[in-house]
């Protein structure tokens, strides 16, 4: 009878602790989504303080959450903070060795390095419509004749370019006059046509590596504000 007095009780127990360990589990996780949904939000709007804040919160409960170490890396990054980026990336990398995107960003972290001062992109914000391709109005291409390998790494999706003409040329540059590349000869065409009738053509980063960038461009009736 005692016996199964005790085993009553032990069940009982059991349940409740079992109940409350399970409880906080989830709200951890709750948690977690939360801090991920906050830190994905500030990064969307430029608020890189935050970013930062909820993603080092994220890594105090869980130091190996690959994604909180990608974007720790990447609000590092568009802050200038090259050394913290390079360090959060180098984590990512030795978590998923064969992630492609995490090896392109440790390799944008070596390639600038040794750069003294680096060049910040922390008012970047990229809107719902940035990349909205439209039939007529928007083109991709991929940039000839690269400037410096250390200009290409500093490159940011959603940066916006400045777009210089010649006769029959386009170059793309930074918004400082720092050479990117060349835009090809049939899309400067399209570009040089569009503003001699007085349309605005405005350039952004699409993506950007070692060996290539694309730049996505947009016309419109206005000049860009």
């Amino acid at each position: 009878m005692l016996q199964l007095i005790y085993k009553t009780l032990w069940g009982v127990y059991g349940m409740f602790y079992l109940t409350n360990f399970l409880s906080f589990i989830y709200s951890i996780k709750f948690m977690e989504i939360s801090s991920a949904r906050k830190a994905i939000q500030a990064a969307l709007n430029a608020d890189w303080d935050t970013a930062i804040s909820e993603n080092l919160g994220l890594l105090a409960h869980n130091p190996d959450a690959f994604d909180a170490l990608m974007r720790l890396s990447h609000a590092y990054f568009v802050t200038g903070n090259v050394a913290q980026a390079h360090k959060y990336a180098k984590k990512a990398t030795k978590i998923d060795p064969s992630n492609t995107l995490a090896q392109k960003c440790l390799a944008k972290c070596s390639a600038l390095s040794s750069v003294t001062s680096p060049i910040t992109h922390s008012q970047i914000k990229i809107s719902i419509d940035t990349f909205l391709e439209e039939p007529g109005k928007t083109k991709t291409v991929l940039l000839k004749h690269l400037g410096a390998a250390k200009i290409i790494a500093a490159l940011m999706h959603g940066q916006p370019v400045a777009l210089l003409m010649t006769k029959r040329q386009v170059s793309v540059q930074t918004e400082d006059g720092t050479h990117i590349g060349h835009i090809t000869d049939d899309i400067a065409a399209w570009i040089i046509v569009n503003k001699k009738h007085g349309m605005t053509v405005r350039g952004f980063i699409k993506s950007a590596s070692d060996t290539q960038v694309k730049v996505f461009l947009k016309l419109s009736a206005t000049s860009a504000s």
